[in-house]
């Protein structure tokens, strides 16, 4: 059975991952800051690895055995009266735990970005990823940090390959 590690398990996104994954009969290893905020039900094929973003140790704990990686984790809160909640986790953990992953050999790795970190548009200009990003969002440190962890990420040799989702999904109220 492969194995992935997903990275946010106590996130939308992250939580939403891990349910798919573990419908399309893959083994989940979830890597949360607190085990207190998982909100899955038990599985036979999911693990939990509580750690510390810092602590390479940690990571490599919840990355063993495994193929794949799904990076969903992200500082997103808006509270933040500063940028270094969002550089810690959104830049210097997404590098961290991309350089043990090719450490360990693992085979692709999926980005999970925010659709923040590109342009709108309007009806007669669509917006997309080459559409400079426009206030509120440029002024934003999450989006700011996304984007940053984006393109570092992006930069990375092809080895292992890199996906970028394709599909973004939005919510509207």
């Amino acid at each position: 059975m492969k194995r992935v590690l997903v990275t946010g398990a106590t996130g939308l996104l992250g939580a939403n991952t891990v349910l798919a994954l573990l419908e399309s009969g893959y083994h989940v290893n979830a890597f949360v800051r607190r085990k207190s905020k998982v909100v899955l039900n038990k599985h036979p094929a999911l693990s939990i690895y509580e750690g510390d973003f810092n602590v390479v140790s940690d990571l490599e704990k919840a990355m063993i055995d495994c193929t794949f990686l799904v990076h969903a984790a992200a500082e997103t809160g808006q509270a933040h009266s500063g940028k270094k909640a969002y550089v810690e986790s959104n830049i210097n953990f997404t590098k961290k735990l991309y350089e043990v992953a090719i450490n360990f050999g693992i085979k692709r790795l999926v980005h999970v970005s925010t659709s923040n970190v590109f342009g709108f548009g309007n009806l007669h200009q669509l917006g997309d990823e080459l559409t400079p990003i426009q206030k509120p969002f440029s002024q934003s440190h999450y989006v700011k940090s996304k984007l940053a962890g984006q393109q570092w990420a992006l930069a990375l040799p092809e080895s292992p390959p890199i996906q970028f989702p394709q599909q973004l999904r939005f919510f509207a109220w």
